[in-house]
């Protein structure tokens, strides 16, 4: 209904521009013009997008028209270009209305939605970001902004957007929580930190937000800090299952958690408690198994993944969960198959599918790893992780020349991530290492890279082919400074052999 709306007020406006004409009064060409106009809106109102659009050609041919209204039919044919996902036409023709009437916001959204459908999603949060200077009380515009740099991985602008945000707007669960995951996922712990601290300190009665700062400083293991927070907790609401779970798991980790993980059983099994609160008594022991696995807690922990699968089998998260703990049990072939399960019934969680792909990597299922990291890159095809996965498949099952070009496209949508970017290089290099050219791979290996491991290990593997056994040697040796356990490569060392 808003679409039609606008449609209607831009035929009205076209009608309107023709009417304060001098005598006020419409002539046979104005008429006609106006007839084709609404003939041709009809058809875009229909769904009939390339008759609609031969009409506005025709208007835009006839000479005899005056040309005052061309950008209200640029645009329109943009919109029709952009049904038909033709987004080189649509940015083209919207540019054309833009040009011809620089006044109407409608066509600067246009452009930045065909933008996005162009896949050119940087400049369109670059477009949504201008306008914020323009209605800087409207959320629309930051939320647009802050979702295209996400996508390219861009954080420095979608920080920049939130911290406009948050000054015009106010402090809010939402912004902080995209500024804390940006600044989580690149590490940025002090900064993810301040943002949960700013929740706590705008709502200090709301305990949520103190549990979120305790499970963080437990994935970064700083078990000290975490309890402090728990303790916090525990001052604002004393009953608090998650915090005295944890004090009372802490107090003597090993038994408690068996004691508890035991207890839990008969709650994991009754289907009338929602999983959601299943999952909120079960997160603290599996993060404490992650951190530090032990068989006996592992089996415990598999029994009671296996009954929750049992009794929420359509539950994604209960699919998620018993992966998450088969894969801490070294039990990868269990994991793979619960994290398709989980894709089957959910795939719309990235995470999920990351997962996945690494066990497959770890397995070296690479036929599996392709089609995997393929499906992953329709769903969300700016994730450079994904086209990292997919071209290390192509690459082990040789096909050397489409994983080369893989990794190149993958160099758009990294951003700022050097590590990703690095790893990307790396796996280029191997391509044309498989491939024989070894002076390629070198000059690929030699560029800026962060300091990694596998480029080291890759480039003393070249060096070795080519005959300069102490040049490979050195290469190995920085490799293994970075990878001291790497058997592998201390073998190669030793033995001075690939």
């Amino acid at each position: 209904m808003k679409m039609i709306g606008l449609w209607i007020f831009l035929m009205f406006l076209a009608v309107a521009a023709v009417a304060q004409k001098d005598d006020a009064r419409y002539s046979e060409t104005q008429i006609a013009k106006e007839s084709k106009f609404v003939d041709a809106a009809q058809l875009q109102l229909l769904g009939k997008f390339e008759e609609a659009l031969v009409l506005y050609e025709k208007i835009l041919k006839d000479e005899s028209e005056d040309v005052e209204q061309n950008d209200v039919i640029y645009f329109q044919m943009s919109r029709c270009f952009e049904a038909l996902k033709d987004y080189k036409k649509s940015i083209k023709y919207v540019k054309m209305a833009f040009e011809n009437n620089s006044s109407n916001e409608f066509y600067l959204r246009q452009l930045a939605e065909a933008y996005e459908g162009n896949n050119e999603v940087e400049k369109a949060g670059d477009l949504f970001f201008n306008f914020t200077d323009e209605m800087p009380q409207e959320p629309f515009f930051y939320e647009k902004a802050v979702y295209a740099f996400v996508q390219v991985r861009a954080y420095d602008k979608a920080v920049r957007v939130l911290d406009k945000m948050e000054k015009k707007l106010g402090v809010s669960e939402d912004v902080t929580r995209q500024k804390f995951e940006i600044f989580s996922k690149r590490g940025e712990s002090k900064k993810a930190i301040k943002e949960l601290k700013k929740l706590i300190k705008a709502y200090p009665k709301e305990v949520r937000f103190t549990l979120n700062l305790a499970n963080y400083y437990l994935r970064l293991d700083e078990i000290s800090k975490a309890k402090s927070a728990y303790k916090d907790v525990l001052t604002i609401e004393p009953t608090n299952e998650t915090a005295l779970r944890f004090m009372e798991l802490s107090s003597n980790p090993a038994s408690n958690e068996l004691k508890y993980i035991r207890e839990s059983s008969a709650d994991v099994g009754n289907p009338e408690i929602p999983i959601d609160t299943k999952l909120a008594k079960l997160l603290p022991a599996v993060e404490s198994y992650v951190r530090q696995p032990t068989r006996e807690i592992g089996i415990e922990l598999e029994s009671i993944v296996e009954m929750l699968v049992r009794t929420h089998p359509t539950e994604a998260k209960s699919h998620a969960l018993r992966g998450d703990v088969m894969l801490h049990s070294g039990k990868l072939q269990e994991a793979v198959s619960s994290y398709k399960t989980t894709l089957e019934i959910d795939g719309s969680v990235f995470d999920v599918w990351y997962q996945l792909m690494v066990v497959q990597r770890r397995l070296k299922l690479y036929d599996e790893l392709r089609k995997t990291s393929d499906q992953a890159l329709l769903r969300f095809p700016n994730q450079g992780i994904s086209y990292l996965f997919h071209g290390h498949a192509l690459n082990q099952l040789n096909q050397t020349i489409e994983a080369f070009n893989v990794l190149q496209e993958a160099m758009m949508f990294v951003g700022k991530d050097n590590q990703l970017r690095g790893d990307l290089k790396v796996e280029m290099a191997y391509s044309r290492y498989m491939q024989g050219s070894y002076d390629l791979a070198i000059k690929i290996l030699d560029s800026e890279l962060p300091e990694n491991a596998a480029a080291y290990e890759l480039k003393g593997d070249i060096l070795f082919k080519q005959a300069d056994i102490e040049g490979a040697v050195i290469e190995w040796k920085k490799a293994a400074k970075l990878e001291p356990k790497n058997t592998k490569l201390l073998e190669k060392i030793s033995r001075k052999q690939l």
